[in-house]
């Protein structure tokens, strides 16, 4: 009688088809909170139109105009979804990084605060810390 088992000639332990990694929660936690922090808290509060808010007094010491708030808002948006963008990450790192940069020199040459230039420095380098330890996992899958 024949043997009616399937079989395959595909060796299931074969390193050039190796397996799909599961969704690892833990590495985009810290994206998905720096993504959703200069969403949802920084960027779009910078897009309020109160005329009292504390966006609106800083960029009028800063004294280039509000249109600054708005573009910087709208940076700080775009790159908090290309954050999340795993070919886009770079970008949207570069993107989030140049606006803290900006803000760590505002405080320090305009604004002559250098102490409050202290947390945008944190959140720089929180940003490139993150971007730093994401980048060599994504070399290692490069199914994306």
């Amino acid at each position: 009688m024949p043997d009616l088992r399937l079989r395959s000639d595909h060796d299931p332990t074969a390193e050039s088809e190796a397996m799909p990694k599961a969704f690892d929660f833990a590495a985009w936690l810290p994206r998905i909170g720096v993504a959703m922090f200069f969403i949802a808290i920084v960027g779009l509060d910078k897009m309020s139109t109160n005329p009292r808010g504390p966006w609106v007094k800083t960029f009028e010491e800063i004294g280039f105009g509000q249109w600054l708030r708005y573009v910087t808002g709208a940076l700080q948006i775009a790159g908090g979804v290309l954050f999340l963008i795993p070919r886009a990450m770079t970008f949207g790192a570069i993107l989030l990084g140049g606006t803290m940069l900006g803000a760590v020199a505002a405080h320090v040459f305009i604004l002559h605060t250098p102490g409050s230039a202290v947390l945008p420095g944190g959140l720089f380098v929180l940003i490139v810390g993150v971007w730093f330890n994401t980048i060599p996992k994504r070399r290692e899958q490069k199914n994306f």
